[in-house]
């Protein structure tokens, strides 16, 4: 089945207005930092906002206004009850919240609409200090800003190898990035899966190691890297399976960085 019979060019500009709002409606409190309230998570890694669950409600009833069935499995509110879908639809409201937190730029909002067998639809991710989105069709190319987009091959030729990194509280964060130094690697560390992965795939970056990550901080991500013909796995090489998909560790690259990282991070 085509991507306009799942998902219509007119319900993809609902989602993306959804992004947008969302962007909005939280903007006041990213610029008062007063304003801000936790909320309980799992961890010290994993902080939440009031913030994240006000624009994971905008982004959800977005998803609602375009008739789509769609089994929603998003940051804050989890999993959906929907039992007939045709289509999965990932959100992270706000990926980066501690950058957020403390007033940092490098923080999206993102969703990703993928088949139930795991393909790519339609991804989207709203940079809004930027004023970049970044989206993707499947079939049809990546998009900045609305304006088709043709990633350039960065190949080994690029005089600074730079890897985003996003560790989420990994115990293997030490050794992965003493890795990458020790073979002439710059890791960054943006504290935003879902901008490390976008900006490789539209040629800012080389290549992304992204370690326990969930599901709604790569599926934008890797729906973009797959468009664009770049290779994504787990670090031990194996396929990501992104619905059954726990915390898990990645890399995306181009085919030949992407096998060069692999043996780097495995020895």
């Amino acid at each position: 089945m085509s991507i306009n019979k799942l998902v219509s060019p007119a319900q993809r500009e609902q989602l993306l207005q959804g992004l947008y709002d969302a962007a909005e409606a939280v903007r006041p409190i990213f610029e008062n930092r007063d304003s801000y309230k936790l909320v309980d998570k799992s961890s010290s890694f994993d902080i939440g906002l009031e913030a994240d669950s006000q624009a994971e409600k905008i982004i959800i009833e977005s998803i609602a206004s375009t008739g789509l069935h769609a089994l929603v499995i998003a940051e804050e509110s989890g999993r959906s009850d929907a039992t007939d879908f045709d289509v999965v639809v990932y959100i992270d409201p706000i990926d980066g919240t501690v950058n957020f937190a403390h007033g940092i730029a490098d923080y999206c909002h993102t969703l990703a609409v993928y088949t139930p067998e795991n393909e790519p639809l339609f991804a989207a991710t709203y940079d809004p200090s930027a004023q970049e989105m970044f989206t993707m069709v499947s079939g049809e190319g990546l998009f900045l800003n609305g304006e088709s987009f043709v990633r350039p091959s960065l190949g080994n030729l690029h005089p600074v190898r730079s890897i985003e990194v996003e560790w989420f509280g990994a115990p293997n964060v030490e050794a992965v990035t003493a890795a990458l130094l020790a073979n002439g690697f710059r890791p960054r560390f943006t504290g935003s899966c879902t901008l490390d992965i976008t900006r490789t795939v539209f040629g800012r970056g080389s290549g992304a190691v992204q370690l326990l990550n969930y599901a709604w901080d790569v599926a934008a991500g890797l729906a973009m890297a797959k468009e664009a013909g770049l290779v994504a796995t787990k670090l031990d090489g194996s396929a990501i399976d992104l619905f059954n998909y726990g915390r898990q560790d990645i890399i995306v690259a181009e085919a030949d960085l992407h096998a060069e990282l692999l043996a780097i991070v495995q020895t």
